[in-house]
C-alpha cells in the first residue's frame, strides 16, 4: 500500500481481523493514519507487516482492545512507529505490543495516549521492541517508548531504548500500577534510563 491519505489498510468497526505480512509505504497525513489504521476494532492480530516512511503513524490503533500487535517493523515514519490510543469515542485496552522493531521514528517508537485525563489505558504489555533513534532536531520529545497519560495496571519489559532524542522510557503523571522490568536504556537525550513523572 502506498500514499493513500487515510491509511494503506484501514480496519474500522470490524474484530476478529488478521493484517499479516502487508507492506505499507507513504501512507497517512498530518494527525493520524498510516500503514494500518485500527479503529474501534477488537481481537485482532497485526503482524509481520512493514510499516516504514509513512506520513503518518506505522500503526495506529484507536479505541480498540483485546488485539495483539507483534513482529512488525515500523521505522522512519513522521509521527510514532506504534499509537496506540483512547478518547471520547472509547477505550484501548488489553493490548500486547511484542517483537516490533520501532526506530528512527519523528515522535516516539511506541506511545499510548489516554487523551487527557478523564480517559485510560489499561492491561497493555509492551516487551521484547526494539525503541532506538526516535525524535528529531525539531522534535526533541522523541522518546523509545512513551506512557503518556492513565495508564494502569501495565508492563514494560525487555525492551531496547538506545539513542532516543528524549527519554528511553517514559510513564507521565496518572499512570498507576504498572511494571517495568528489564529494559535495557543507553545514550538517550534527557537521560540514560527511566523518567517517571
Amino acid at each position: 500500500t502506498d500514499g493513500n491519505v487515510v491509511a494503506g489498510i484501514d480496519v474500522n468497526g470490524s474484530d476478529y481481523v488478521r493484517v499479516i505480512g502487508n507492506h505499507g509505504y507513504n501512507n497517512g497525513a498530518a494527525g493520524g493514519g498510516g500503514a494500518i489504521a485500527l479503529f474501534s476494532s477488537n481481537r485482532c492480530n497485526i503482524e509481520g507487516n512493514t510499516a516504514n516512511s509513512n506520513t503518518g503513524f506505522g500503526i495506529d490503533v484507536r479505541y480498540s482492545t483485546r488485539s495483539n500487535i507483534a513482529n512488525n517493523n515500523c521505522n522512519d515514519n513522521a509521527y510514532s512507529g506504534i499509537s496506540i490510543s483512547s478518547g471520547a469515542v472509547g477505550a484501548s485496552n488489553k493490548i500486547t505490543i511484542t517483537g516490533n522493531t520501532c526506530d528512527e521514528n519523528g515522535e516516539h517508537g511506541i506511545v499510548l495516549d489516554a487523551g487527557g485525563l478523564s480517559y485510560f489505558i489499561n492491561y497493555v504489555t509492551v516487551t521484547g521492541n526494539s525503541c532506538s533513534g526516535n525524535g528529531t532536531a525539531a522534535i526533541t520529545t522523541g522518546k523509545g517508548i512513551y506512557f503518556e497519560d492513565n495508564i494502569y495496571d501495565s508492563i514494560i519489559s525487555s525492551n531496547v531504548c538506545e539513542n532516543n532524542y528524549d527519554a528511553g522510557i517514559e510513564v507521565a503523571a496518572g499512570s498507576r500500577n504498572g511494571s517495568i522490568i528489564g529494559n535495557v536504556c543507553l545514550n538517550n537525550g534527557r537521560d540514560t534510563g527511566l523518567t517517571a513523572i
